[in-house]
């Protein structure tokens, strides 16, 4: 495995995928400098060889993570809130609160929930302060961590 760089990236991307208006499923992708939605699928699949570069010779488990988390991650619309990091020197300052806020914003107003899947046990705290429920808590295969799936509903 190896640390992902700006040259990993295909573009610009926002950090969640919302609600498709013409298709059920998962949702779409909404990156800012794309003004049509994408279907989510097409936009995993595109992305499926750029992850498995990534994974490197952790290929195998990522693709056994993945198998693990896909019953527990929601098919009705949603939006499906990308991966966050705040450094840890950072922490409480309101950083990550700030990054999903436009996600379950945009969440609200389309009347669909917030879905997000974390690996740290503080990240669950920290999301149910944001009306997030663990929806699902298992063990990677693989050597995997332990991973929280999490869900805000709609208001």
């Amino acid at each position: 495995m190896r640390p992902a760089t700006p040259e990993d990236a295909p573009g610009p991307s926002a950090p969640w995928v919302g609600p498709s208006p013409t298709t059920p499923g998962p949702g779409t992708r909404w990156p800012p400098t794309t003004p049509a939605p994408a279907d989510a699928g097409a936009v995993f699949a595109e992305l499926a060889p750029r992850f498995t570069e990534l994974a490197g010779d952790r290929a195998q488990a990522y693709e056994e993570a993945e198998e693990a988390l896909r019953p527990h991650r929601p098919t009705e619309p949603v939006w499906f809130l990308g991966a966050v990091g705040v450094d840890p020197d950072r922490h409480c300052t309101g950083l990550g609160r700030a990054v999903l806020r436009p996600g379950i914003e945009a969440a609200q107003r389309d009347g669909v929930p917030a879905f997000l899947g974390t690996s740290a046990a503080t990240d669950v705290r920290f999301c149910e302060r944001l009306g997030f429920e663990a929806t699902a808590d298992l063990t990677l295969p693989g050597g995997g961590p332990r991973t929280w799936c999490m869900m805000r509903r709609a208001s």
